[in-house]
């Protein structure tokens, strides 16, 4: 399993946190309950989010690469990248 269909779920689950808090209805008792996961869950989900996007300029770099006035660009963001994402998966 890669660490994008891993973490997808923990995301939904973070996502589904903050539509419960904010609609409202809970006791006291649930809301603390939610806010703590919420809480938990915000730095992964920050992560995940950051991987993505940065899995996402790479495919974007990867096709500017074939336009040859944004060829330079594109590799400079590739090798930005290359760096940036192994330390995300860390």
């Amino acid at each position: 399993m890669d660490l994008i269909a891993a973490l997808k779920p923990i995301a939904a689950r973070h996502k589904d946190i903050a539509d419960k808090m904010s609609a409202g209805g809970l006791s006291s008792d649930e809301f603390v309950k939610l806010s703590k996961e919420y809480a938990e869950l915000t730095p992964v989900v920050e992560a995940y989010e950051a991987y993505d996007r940065a899995l996402a300029g790479q495919a974007e770099a990867q096709d500017m690469l074939k336009d040859p006035e944004m060829a330079e660009m594109a590799q400079m963001e590739l090798d930005d990248l290359a760096q940036a994402i192994p330390a995300l998966e860390d």
